[in-house]
């Protein structure tokens, strides 16, 4: 499950949400393909700071999880279904 969620997290890095549109966690499968979908209306920048802030949020998840990796996945998507790329980034600001 750690390497999903370090798959999950590389897939961030490079495509990310913005705008109006949201993160559907509901299942990994639906998490990576609403990203997809939204990562190219971001520059670089916005994704540099993107994926800082899912890195954040994300490691934050693992140690609230104590190393559970499927509850882990669970609390990050929690924390991020539904949220647009200024909610992610508020979060961890």
């Amino acid at each position: 499950m750690i390497k999903k969620i370090i798959a999950v997290l590389a897939m961030s890095f490079l495509l990310v949400a913005c705008g109006d549109k949201k993160i559907d966690a509901s299942t990994e499968q639906s998490y990576e393909q609403s990203v997809k979908e939204i990562a190219e209306t971001l520059d670089s920048e916005q994704k540099a700071a993107f994926a800082g802030s899912m890195l954040k949020i994300s490691f934050g998840a693992f140690n609230e999880a104590d190393g559970d990796e499927d509850k882990a996945f669970d609390i990050l998507k929690s924390k991020i279904d539904g949220k647009t790329y200024k909610e992610i980034i508020q979060m961890t600001n």
